[in-house]
């Protein structure tokens, strides 16, 4: 679930925990006991999210490219 908000919010990331929280309808404090027991972090979702985020573009990118590219 925190990774789809972060997906659709993550342009919004000072904000972030703030939307979070309400559409979890939890305190930020009980959301980041949970990530703690979980050994995680609102940070260390969001870089993986921007890490996936960006391989799609590379992939996009390069496909783009492939189909772009003229044959020998």
């Amino acid at each position: 679930m925190i990774r789809r908000i972060l997906m659709k919010k993550l342009h919004n990331f000072p904000l972030i925990n703030d939307v979070m929280v309400k559409r979890l309808h939890m305190s930020l404090r009980k959301l980041l006991k949970i990530l703690q027991d979980k050994n995680t972090s609102i940070q260390l979702i969001c870089n993986n999210v921007k890490k996936e985020i960006a391989l799609l573009y590379l992939f996009k990118e390069n496909k783009i490219k492939e189909i772009t590219q003229k044959p020998d």
